[in-house]
Formats: C-alpha cells, sequence, structure tokens
C-alpha cells in the first residue's frame, strides 16, 4: 500500500458552488433516491443540511454516487461497495474519496494509483491483471458535458468564476470543485488565483503542492509544502506532505523528521513504520504501525 502522496486540504468555507437535492443526486447518479439516502446515512458522502433539514449534495458527493454506480454496474454488491470505501477513509482521512480513484477489480474494491493497485480492507498491494477501466475513466472525467443536469451545475461554476470580487478563499473553493471533477489544470490555475490574492492562504499552498506531486513535479511541490510550513509551522498535514516528497526521493531521514512532526495523522506512521521496517528496527516499525492503526480506530469512536 502506497501513501507516498501527499494530501489535500478540504475544508470548504463560505463562497462554495450551489449543492444539488437528493432527487437531483439519484437522477446524476443513476442511483435511486433511497440507495442516495443510504449511502449518506453510513457517511460515505456529507451532505449538508437545508432548508426542512433536507439532504444537499455537492460535486464531490455526485462524483462519489456515480462511482458507487458504476460499481454496482460491476456486480459488486453495495455492501462490498460501501465496506471498502469506509476503509478507504480510515486510512485517507484528509484526502476526499472523490478525488481517490477507487474502483472495482473483479468481485475486489481497489484504490488505484499511478503505479500500484492495493485493496484497502486489507492494505495488500494487488498485481494488476486488468487493463486501467478506460470506459471508467472517461465516465468521470466527461460526465460534466455528457449530461444536462451536471452541465447546469458547472453552469454555476462558470457564473462563479466571472463573479466580481472573488475572494482567495471563494479560488480555493473552486479549485477543490475542480478536482472534484478531474479537472486539475484548471483546479491548479484556481489555486495558483487563491495565492495570487492571498499570500498566506496556507490551503492553497498545501492543494496546489498535491497537485504538482501528483504529476511528478517533486521540487515544485516541496517549495510549497515548505511555503506552507512557513506560513503555519504547527501544521501537521505540511509536515506530512513534506515528508511524502522526501520519502519519494529515498531521502528516509528527512522524510522521518517530518512525519514525526505529524503525530496525530495515521499515515505518518504507517509510513514511519515502512521506513523502521526498511532499515531492520522491527520493534519502532511495530510500534509505529500499532499507532497507525490506533489513530485509524479514534475516527470510529
Amino acid at each position: 500500500m502506497s501513501s507516498n502522496v501527499g494530501y489535500a486540504e478540504t475544508d470548504v468555507r463560505p463562497g462554495e458552488i450551489k449543492a444539488t437535492t437528493t432527487a437531483d443526486a439519484a437522477r446524476l447518479s443513476s442511483l435511486t433516491t433511497a440507495q442516495v439516502r443510504h449511502v449518506a446515512r453510513k457517511g460515505i458522502v456529507n451532505p449538508r443540511r437545508g432548508p426542512g433539514n433536507r439532504y444537499q449534495f455537492s460535486f464531490q458527493d455526485i462524483v462519489v454516487l456515480r462511482r458507487i454506480r458504476s460499481m454496482l454496474d460491476r456486480n459488486v454488491s453495495m455492501a462490498k461497495i460501501l465496506r471498502g470505501i469506509s476503509a478507504l477513509q480510515a486510512h485517507s482521512p484528509l484526502q476526499p474519496i472523490s478525488a481517490i480513484n477507487v474502483q472495482s477489480l473483479g468481485s475486489e474494491i481497489v484504490v488505484r494509483e499511478r503505479k500500484s493497485i492495493w485493496n484497502p480492507e486489507t492494505g495488500q498491494t494487488l498485481l494488476n491483471f486488468e487493463p486501467e477501466d478506460d470506459t471508467y475513466k472517461g465516465n468521470i472525467q466527461e460526465f460534466p458535458v455528457k449530461e444536462a443536469g451536471l452541465r447546469s451545475l458547472l453552469k454555476d461554476l462558470d457564473q462563479s468564476l466571472k463573479k466580481e470580487n472573488l475572494t482567495s478563499q471563494d479560488w480555493f473553493n473552486i479549485g477543490m470543485e475542480l478536482e472534484s471533477v478531474k479537472e486539475p489544470k484548471r483546479a491548479d490555475r484556481a489555486y495558483r488565483e487563491a495565492i495570487r490574492l492571498d499570500e498566506t492562504n496556507t490551503n492553497a499552498y498545501l492543494n496546489l503542492g498535491r497537485l504538482l506531486q501528483l504529476d511528478e513535479k517533486l521540487p515544485d511541490a516541496k517549495r510549497l509544502y515548505e511555503k506552507a510550513l512557513q506560513l503555519s509551522p504547527s501544521s501537521e498535514l505540511a509536515s506530512y506532505n513534506l515528508g511524502t516528497i522526501f520519502d519519494t526521493l529515498e531521502e528516509y531521514e528527512l522524510a522521518m523528521e517530518h512525519y514525526r512532526n505529524a503525530p496525530n495523522m495515521s499515515a505518518a506512521h504507517h509510513n514511519l513504520s515502512r521506513i523502521f521496517e526498511l532499515m531492520g528496527d522491527e520493534v519502532s516499525a511495530q510500534r509505529h504501525l500499532k499507532r497507525s492503526k490506533e489513530l485509524e480506530d479514534q475516527l470510529h469512536d
């Protein structure tokens, strides 16, 4: 299982794009309204409550619901899908599910990363006997222009981009919305605009850095994470993300230094455990692995 990539800051604040109702979410995802509500009750998506205490779903929620529909269409049961995504949420609590390539591989729920496929329930890395599902990828990338309802949602986004006096936080929120619908280049521009308007927007540096890291532009990502850490020295997320850069470069001492500065992040302890195991220190490896599992368990308490 790979954890060698930074996490995104996912805190949405005032200025976010219009949400959709349960009926809209069902129509756009091809699920039933009962299925949509069931997924929401299980905490797989996190719709807000609007007038009358009714659910209001975001772009990110729609992306996740459509992925669930895709896996159901491949004869994976709803129960298995929800178990797999719940396990992934426990492993990557700071990263939105909509930003992770989670799908089915045969009867298993897996996460596809650039160079690996792993099972979130077991943590095991799997051999890839199936090609990347291009139909699935296209479905996610192209749905905003294929579906009339989603075109309307993106129209709301475009209207927001045209508004005058957008704040740095508005641009940050827009960047997250763009990431959720697989528009990394547009998200990149939104985060850069957020930084241009407010050079102290730590979260924009973190998310832009993660995009560049995913694009394997490690020196640029490192510079942005360092800036975020300079602005917020106590940020565990910035420390963790910077650690993943050094980890990827196999500069393990520096990676460990930054992971230790993220003591409340399960993934940091998971990576420390892996590095100690590489170094032959089984005692330290087991200690950090135990702490990683404890932090994961706390999320469900």
